[in-house]
C-alpha cells in the first residue's frame, strides 16, 4: 500500500459539498427576499383595464340605446329633428338624479343633442344620432393618482320609426 494515497469509496468532495450548502444559502436568502417585497406589494391597487374601459363604453352605449328606443316609441317624422330633440332630452332625464346622471358618461349626450348630430331618413323610415363618447379609466392610492386612461369613440345609434 502506498503512504497518502489512501480514499474512502464513501466520502465527497469538498466542492461539490459547498457547491449544495452555497444553493441552499441563496434558496433561503431569496426566499426571505421575496416574502419580504411581497409583503410591502400587498397594498391595495385597483387597477383599471383596457377591459374595464369597454365594459363602461358598452354599458354607455346600452343606456343610449335604451332611451333611443323610448325617444323613437311615439315619434312621427311630422316632428322633425326638434321633435326628436325634446323627445331624447325627456327620456333623458329619467336617467338623472339630482344634477348626476345615474351613469357617468350620460352627461356626455345632453350637450351633443344638436340638429347636425340627427338625421332623418323618410325614405327608410330610421332616424339616427351621432355622438362622440369619452370614456374614462385609471387608478389612485391615497389620493394619489397612479395612472389614467382616456378612450374616445364616435358612434352612431340608429333605431327604426
Amino acid at each position: 500500500m502506498k503512504k497518502g494515497k489512501f480514499k474512502s469509496k464513501k466520502a465527497m468532495s469538498i466542492p461539490i459539498v459547498f457547491l449544495v450548502l452555497a444553493t441552499l444559502v441563496l434558496t433561503v436568502f431569496s426566499l426571505f427576499v421575496f416574502s419580504i417585497r411581497l409583503s410591502s406589494l400587498s397594498k391595495p391597487l385597483a387597477l383599471a383595464s383596457l377591459d374595464e374601459i369597454y365594459a363602461k363604453e358598452e354599458l354607455i352605449n346600452f343606456y343610449i340605446d335604451k332611451i333611443m328606443e323610448k325617444s323613437v316609441k311615439d315619434f312621427k317624422l311630422e316632428y322633425g329633428e326638434q321633435g326628436f330633440i325634446d323627445n331624447f332630452k325627456q327620456e333623458l332625464a329619467r336617467y338623472k338624479q339630482g344634477n348626476d346622471f345615474v351613469l357617468e358618461g350620460l352627461g356626455q349626450v345632453e350637450g351633443q343633442l344638436k340638429d347636425e348630430n340627427i338625421e332623418i331618413d323618410e325614405g327608410n323610415k330610421k332616424i339616427s344620432l351621432s355622438l362622440s363618447m369619452t370614456v374614462f379609466g385609471g387608478s389612485s392610492y391615497k389620493n394619489t393618482e397612479l395612472f389614467s386612461a382616456s378612450y374616445t369613440y364616435r358612434k352612431t345609434f340608429e333605431k327604426a320609426l
